[in-house]
């Protein structure tokens, strides 16, 4: 019996040991562990906060940075493209001004002693639509008779140019193009748009093929 209570006191007890001092001692360090553990935890928690918090705030920084880049670059090209839309249709604008005047002024100064096609060339410098319609029609009807003159005695225009070959009319081309002009007009009348510069191609047109032949 004496052996199995020798045997219990001597047993193990966790850190503990069956001397007061080191039991008290032992407990003195294990508290003071503790208690600095908790003063550090803290801290501890603070500093994976802030660091956390950091690399958060880096990521989300360098977010805003890129759409705050991104929305000005697109508000720049959208700038950009209505910038140059405005100034192309001004420039546009401006060239045709410029290109109506030269052409109205190169057809109303034009030399002529045919009143016939000075008269053409009156109405072709309008401003007036219906007054262009009047141009190409007369024109073409002035070319009608100076093919009868040159001996084509086919009824129609039209069937006097099938007639026609450029050996004996050079600017047969340009008569097909200003007289297809002209019955585009006769057909369709006021439902037909007419540009200014279709008049201006087709008068030319009637005037290199009167000019090839002194008929003006």
């Amino acid at each position: 019996m004496a052996d199995d209570d020798k045997g219990k006191d001597s047993g193990s007890n966790g850190i503990f040991t069956n001397d007061p001092f080191l039991n008290i001692a032992a407990a003195i360090i294990i508290l003071l562990l503790v208690f600095n553990f908790v003063q550090m935890l803290p801290s501890f928690l603070s500093e994976v906060s802030t660091t956390v918090k950091s690399r958060v705030g880096s990521l989300s920084g360098l977010y805003s940075g890129l759409y705050v880049a991104s929305v000005l670059f697109s508000a720049a090209c959208f700038a950009g493209a209505i910038y140059a839309g405005i100034q192309k249709g001004i420039i546009a604008k401006a060239e045709k001004k410029e290109y109506e005047a030269m052409t109205k002024a190169a057809i109303s100064g034009e030399r002529t002693q045919n009143d016939r096609w000075e008269h053409v060339l009156t109405h072709a410098a309008s401003d007036d639509e219906e007054l262009w319609r009047l141009a190409i029609i007369e024109a073409d009807v002035m070319l009608d008779e100076m093919l009868q003159v040159m001996g084509y005695t086919q009824d129609s225009l039209g069937e006097k140019l099938r007639s026609a070959d450029t050996s004996s009319l050079k600017t047969l081309d340009q008569a097909w193009s200003a007289h297809k002009l002209r019955n585009t007009i006769a057909h369709e009348g006021s439902s037909y748009n007419l540009s200014r510069r279709e008049v201006d191609v087709a008068i030319d047109n009637y005037r290199q093929v009167f000019n090839e032949f002194s008929f003006i």
